[in-house]
């Protein structure tokens, strides 16, 4: 459950990052 959470996290910061996010 940890390492799917993280992916989660870590593909939510991504797109973030993509968006235009800071």
């Amino acid at each position: 459950a940890s390492a799917l959470r993280t992916s989660k996290k870590e593909q939510n910061y991504r797109r973030d990052k993509k968006q235009g996010g800071d």
